[in-house]
């Protein structure tokens, strides 16, 4: 009689054990993927010269090798409110993004001109806060 209790006993912890640990290997994999595809990770902030305007530049993702493959720009206004965004395709094959391929340069408190130079092109964001208007150019060149 002990026997059966025992067997049936480790019957349900082994049912029990298994379903945790799909569980937790479920999460794992969600996680993996939001960290891959979703995750926005603090990258770069500036402030306009009189600090009325902030721009803060957001890694979106992260691949396996080269990190992320896009970054979201935000343009906030004095109380930190978001007032535009644009997503940028990070165009780097074998280089890593830096902060060292960014220039944030502040024209006025209210114009602000973002260059970034990946490996396969160089990336324009002009920005006015007034007008809320963005000006996007590119070209493609090597830049080693």
């Amino acid at each position: 009689m002990e026997l059966a209790q025992s067997k049936t006993s480790n019957k349900k912890r082994r049912k029990f054990s298994f379903k945790f640990v799909i569980i937790i290997f479920v999460i794992l994999i969600l996680y993996m993927i939001y960290a891959m595809y979703f995750k926005e990770t603090p990258f770069l902030k500036s402030e306009s010269p009189n600090k009325i305007n902030q721009v803060e530049i957001m890694e979106y993702g992260n691949g396996l090798w080269n990190g992320p493959q896009k970054v979201n720009i935000y343009f906030k206004n004095p109380a930190k409110k978001i007032l535009d965004k644009e997503q940028v395709k990070i165009a780097n094959t074998m280089r890593r993004n830096g902060q060292n391929q960014y220039e944030l340069k502040w024209e006025s408190d209210q114009q602000i001109k973002i260059t970034m130079k990946y490996e396969h092109a160089t990336e324009i964001v002009r920005y006015n806060f007034s007008t809320q208007e963005i000006r996007r150019s590119s070209a493609l060149e090597q830049n080693f």
